[in-house]
């Protein structure tokens, strides 16, 4: 088991742009504190070899309770399917998943 904490506020990955140099398009994609965070720390912790393969992953993120809300749950956004992208995204770019 290989275990991952980072401390910074989780933020969703964001939309691709894509623009025109001349006659060639590019894409281009901001990355996001979270994802830079995460890059940083996976590339302290990561395994001798990148994980290939079938893999589970368990994910929790922890968000501080908006003001004027009096329930636990996180209920706007960042939507977790974009924190999770961009999670994955930085550890595949800090190679240790394939």
């Amino acid at each position: 088991m290989w275990t991952l904490r980072v401390v910074c506020e989780p933020e969703p990955q964001a939309r691709p742009r894509t623009f025109w140099r001349g006659a060639k398009p590019v894409t281009w994609s901001e990355k996001s504190e979270w994802r830079q965070a995460v890059f940083a720390a996976a590339l302290q912790a990561r395994p001798v070899a990148p994980y290939d393969g079938p893999l589970s992953m368990m994910v929790d993120f922890w968000f501080e309770r908006p003001k004027g809300r009096k329930g636990f749950w996180h209920f706007v956004r960042p939507d977790a399917d974009n924190i999770v992208k961009g999670t994955k995204d930085a550890l595949v770019d800090a190679r240790v998943l394939k």
